[in-house]
C-alpha cells in the first residue's frame, strides 16, 4: 500500500496528512523538482537562513487543523511546539475509510532543523533511522520520502496538500487535501 508521508493510506506502496504510519528505513531526500505549482524563482531555500530563522518558517503549520481529501479521506492535525521551540510536533488522526466501518490512523511525527544539512528533518516519533526530509520551496515545504508531499500556504488561511508519487524521473499527483484551520495555538 502506498501512504503518504503523513500516516495516509493511498492505494499501492508508501506515507503523510499529519503523522506517518508504516515508515520505511529507505527514504530519500527532497527532489530537485519544482513542486506542483511551484514558481520559476523560488524564495530563499533552507540552506540561507539560520536555525532559528529555518525553524521559525514552519510556523504557517502551527494549529489545530481539519483536513479533506479528494479521495474522501478526512482527519485532525495538531501541530504543536514542542517546549525547547526546536522541534515542532505534529498529531494525526486520520479516517482512512469513510463510511460506516471506518479504518482511523493516529500518529505523531516530529519537525526538527538539521542545520549541518541545510534541510528538515521529518519523522515518525516512534522510529530510528534517517525519517524523511524537507525544505522550502518559495513558501511550500516540500517533505520527501517514499512519497513528497507538498505543504502550500494559501492566502485565505487554509494549506494545500499535495501528494505526488515518483514516476521516473518526474512525479504524479496521488491525491490533494485541503487542510482549515480549526484554531491557533
Amino acid at each position: 500500500m502506498i501512504v503518504s508521508n503523513r500516516g495516509i493510506v493511498l492505494f499501492v506502496g508508501a506515507m503523510l496528512v499529519g503523522g506517518v504510519a508504516a515508515c520505511s528505513a529507505e527514504h530519500s531526500t527532497v527532489s530537485d523538482a519544482m513542486p506542483t505549482g511551484a514558481a520559476s524563482s523560488p524564495a530563499p531555500t533552507s540552506a540561507a537562513l539560520s536555525p532559528a530563522e529555518a525553524l521559525k518558517r514552519l510556523d504557517f503549520l502551527a494549529g489545530a487543523w481539519s483536513f479533506t481529501c479528494d479521495d474522501e479521506t478526512t482527519g485532525k492535525d495538531v501541530f504543536a511546539w514542542r517546549p525547547d521551540g526546536k522541534v515542532l510536533e505534529n498529531r494525526s488522526t486520520t479516517n482512512l475509510t469513510p463510511g460506516d466501518n471506518p479504518v482511523v490512523q493516529s500518529n505523531v511525527t516530529l519537525f526538527e532543523y538539521d542545520s549541518s544539512l541545510s534541510q528538515y528533518h521529518v519523522h515518525p516519533e516512534v522510529t530510528t533511522g534517517p525519517g524523511l526530509h524537507g525544505q522550502f520551496n518559495g513558501n511550500a515545504l516540500v517533505v520527501s520520502g517514499l512519497v513528497r508531499d507538498t505543504y502550500r500556504p494559501n492566502p485565505d488561511g487554509t494549506i494545500t496538500l499535495t501528494v505526488d508519487e515518483p514516476r521516473g524521473s518526474t512525479f504524479s499527483p496521488l491525491m490533494v487535501c485541503t487542510m482549515t484551520r480549526d484554531r491557533t495555538l
